[in-house]
């Protein structure tokens, strides 16, 4: 391999497109684990004090969703599940009549243990 030389403006240059590239994966990263959800405040909550236990397990709950009512725009806020995936959700529910268990799933393609177990806090079956 032959060695290469670079200039003092060109490692600048290097360093803040690092520098960028890192703050706008972050910024990606914030944006799909945090705020996916688009939890509402009610008003009834505002007026009332909780403890931060109290609030980080409203959000865990809001976020679940059932997955023999979502749509596939909806299955697609839970993390790991894109737009393929979501619609063979869909489509083994609507052949299926519905799911009776959240580990029915198993048998939708794409779905294995383990990601069954990545998403599983964020699904139900009502």
């Amino acid at each position: 391999m032959i060695p290469v030389k670079i200039t003092s403006e060109e490692k600048t240059a290097l360093v803040l497109l690092t520098i960028f590239l890192l703050a706008a994966s972050l910024v990606l990263y914030v944006k799909d684990t945090s705020f996916r959800a688009g939890i509402a405040v009610r008003k009834a909550d505002l007026a009332e004090e909780l403890t931060l236990a109290q609030v980080e397990e409203r959000i865990r709950k809001a976020r679940i969703m059932d997955i023999n009512k979502a749509d596939a725009g909806q299955l697609q806020v839970v993390p790991g599940i894109g737009e393929v995936l979501a619609g063979r959700i869909v489509s083994y529910r609507d052949e299926m009549g519905g799911f009776t268990s959240v580990e029915e799933l198993l048998d939708v393609e794409g779905i294995g243990p383990a990601k069954l177990e990545r998403i599983r806090e964020y699904i139900k079956v009502e």
